[in-house]
């Protein structure tokens, strides 16, 4: 099952309860062998499911709940379908990253400083996506409150490499096999000298 426990005043753990602060640990009444991760922002949480779609709950002052409205809830469904992967999230952040099967990242919440990476300073309550800028292959990505530190690398397409001349090194890429290998004995047998035959 999935457990949760500790502050809880602002519904961060998906519980509708009477007090603040959960001391034992308690289950959500989810389907957990639907669920592939659960993380949490400052005071906000999500549930990433195995079909792609994602649940959150906590606070929405900034629009972190990505569902549209700035209003703190138990349970929320996020306006981004098709995620693979939970992003940049951290003790301190008032926003999340989406990652999508496709590649494009996607931001929801605080943005006053520019964390979300979307150009402007508006906070969003609904995913945008981020721009890095050609074909960015994004590995990792970790938020404070206000900033967000990204690394990925240019996703190139190869071109085809020219068959290297004897004066050039060669390089893996312009290796060509234009044989099948074939298999070399490691002892030859003895020859009968009268017959010929093995």
């Amino acid at each position: 099952g999935l457990y949760v426990s500790g502050g809880n005043e602002f519904l961060q753990l998906c519980l509708d309860s009477s007090n603040d602060i959960i001391r034992i640990p308690e289950q959500l009444d989810v389907d957990f062998t639907s669920v592939k991760l659960f993380q949490a922002i400052r005071y906000s949480s999500y549930i990433l499911y195995t079909d792609g779609t994602v649940t959150s709950c906590g606070a929405n002052e900034f629009g972190e709940l990505g569902d549209g409205t700035n209003v703190d809830k138990i349970f929320a469904d996020v306006a981004v379908n098709n995620v693979v992967d939970l992003l940049g999230v951290g003790p301190s952040a008032r926003s999340t990253f989406f990652i999508s099967e496709d590649g494009s990242v996607w931001a929801t919440g605080r943005n006053d400083r520019g964390q979300l990476g979307t150009g402007d300073l508006d906070d969003r309550n609904i995913p945008s996506q981020v721009r890095f800028g050609g074909d960015t292959n994004l590995c990792l990505l970790s938020t404070g409150e206000d900033h967000t530190l990204a690394v990925g690398s240019l996703f190139v397409v190869p071109t085809p490499s020219p068959i290297h001349t004897p004066s050039e090194a060669p390089t893996a890429s312009a290796i060509i096999l234009t044989e099948t290998p074939t298999e070399v004995p490691t002892s030859s047998p003895a020859i009968n000298s009268e017959t010929g035959t093995p």
